[in-house]
C-alpha cells in the first residue's frame, strides 16, 4: 500500500512540474511573442497641442475599416504586382495590419510639426536601414542621416522623414527635428490627458482655444465661447455604433453651467442648419452634430457625447477609400 501511495504522489508531483512548466513557457510566448506593452504615446513630441491615439488591434476589428480601409495598405506605388503590405513584410519581417498595435498623431505649433507614431511589435527589427533598402530596390531616392537615426525619402512639402525610438516604436513626421525630438521616451501625453485606454482618445491643449499657439488657433481662437478652455479629453469605442465623449476641462473660476449655456447657443444654428445643407451626408457628421448631448458634469467639466451609427461610418469609410484610390 506504501509503494501505491508513493507512486501516486510521484505521479502528481509529476503532473504538477509537467503542468507549472506549461504554465510558465505559454507565459513567456506570451510576453515574448505576442503581448504588447504600448509604449507610442510615450513619443508625443514637445510642444504639441494636440494628440490622438487608435488601438489598432481594436479597430481594426471593426468591420467597416476591415471591409474599406485594410485593403489600402496594399496599394503601392511600383509596377510590382505586389502591394505595399508584402513589400514591407518582405523587407522588414513586419506586416503592418498584423504587427502594428497603436497609432499615436500629434501636432504642434508650425504647420509641419506632424508626426505619426507606430507601436508594435518590431523592436529587433531595425526598420529605418531595412526601409531603406527597400526603397532604394524600387528607385525611390532617399538620404540616410549620418547617424543612420533618421531616413529622409519624398520631396519638398510631401517629403517624410522615419526614425525607429530604443524601444522600437517608429515615428514619421514632415520635420526631422521634430521626429529627432519625438525619439526619447518623455511624459507629454500624460500631461496633456491623452487617455491610454480603449479603441482611442484624443487631448487637444487649451492653448489652441485662447489663441496663443497651434496650427488652429486662428479658427478655434475666434470661437469665443471656448476661450475658457484648459484643455480638451476625448475618447472613442466601437460598440454595435461609435460612441464619441469629449471632456471640457475649464479654468479656475469659470462655471461649467454658463459654458454649457454658451456652447448650447452656438450649437442651436449648426444642428439647424446641419438638416438643410446640400449633398449627402456621406460619414453621419450632420448627424452626429445633432445627436450631440453636453451635460455640466461638475463645477469645471462640461461632457459631451454623441455617435456615429455603423452605417454611417461604413459609408465614410468606403467614401475615404475610393478618395484615397483616385489620388493614386
Amino acid at each position: 500500500m506504501a509503494r501505491g501511495k508513493g507512486a501516486k504522489l510521484n505521479g502528481l508531483i509529476w503532473g504538477v512540474t509537467l503542468l507549472g512548466g506549461l504554465l510558465c513557457a505559454g507565459v513567456f510566448a506570451y510576453f515574448h511573442f505576442f503581448h504588447y506593452s504600448r509604449s507610442a504615446w510615450q513619443h508625443v513630441p514637445p510642444g504639441a497641442t494636440m494628440a490622438a491615439r487608435l488601438d489598432t488591434e481594436r479597430v481594426l476589428l471593426y468591420g467597416p475599416v476591415r471591409k474599406h480601409l485594410l485593403p489600402l495598405l496594399d496599394l503601392g506605388g511600383t509596377p510590382d504586382p505586389k502591394g505595399r503590405r508584402e513589400r514591407i513584410r518582405e523587407a522588414t519581417g513586419i506586416d503592418v495590419a498584423r504587427d502594428i498595435r497603436e497609432v499615436v498623431v500629434a501636432n504642434g505649433q508650425g504647420s509641419t510639426d506632424f508626426v505619426m507614431i507606430l507601436g508594435g511589435k518590431f523592436s529587433s527589427v531595425n526598420v529605418v536601414r531595412k526601409i531603406d533598402e527597400m526603397f532604394e530596390t524600387e528607385g525611390h531616392p532617399t538620404e540616410l542621416a549620418d547617424d543612420s537615426e533618421i531616413l529622409s525619402f519624398g520631396a519638398g512639402k510631401f517629403g517624410l522623414h522615419l526614425a525607429q525610438a530604443d524601444d522600437g516604436v517608429l515615428i514619421i513626421g514632415l520635420s526631422e527635428a521634430v521626429v529627432r525630438a519625438s525619439l526619447p521616451a518623455n511624459d507629454v501625453a500624460e500631461n496633456m490627458g491623452l487617455p491610454m485606454k480603449g479603441a482611442g482618445g484624443f487631448a487637444l491643449s487649451g492653448s489652441l482655444f485662447d489663441g496663443s499657439s497651434g496650427p488652429a488657433r486662428g479658427m478655434l481662437a475666434r470661437l469665443t465661447q471656448l476661450s475658457d478652455v484648459k484643455r480638451v479629453v476625448g475618447s472613442v469605442r466601437f460598440e454595435e455604433n461609435a460612441i464619441l465623449q469629449a471632456s471640457l476641462e475649464l479654468r479656475d473660476g469659470v462655471s461649467a453651467a454658463d459654458l454649457k449655456s454658451r456652447l448650447e447657443t452656438l450649437l442651436a444654428p449648426l444642428r439647424l442648419a446641419a438638416g438643410f445643407l446640400p449633398g449627402d451626408d456621406v460619414a453621419g457628421e450632420r448627424s452626429m452634430l445633432t445627436r450631440a448631448q453636453l451635460s455640466a458634469k461638475d463645477e469645471q467639466v462640461v461632457k459631451i457625447t454623441t455617435f456615429l451609427e455603423a452605417t454611417e461610418i461604413d459609408r465614410g469609410a468606403r467614401s475615404l477609400a475610393d478618395m484615397v484610390r483616385l489620388a493614386r
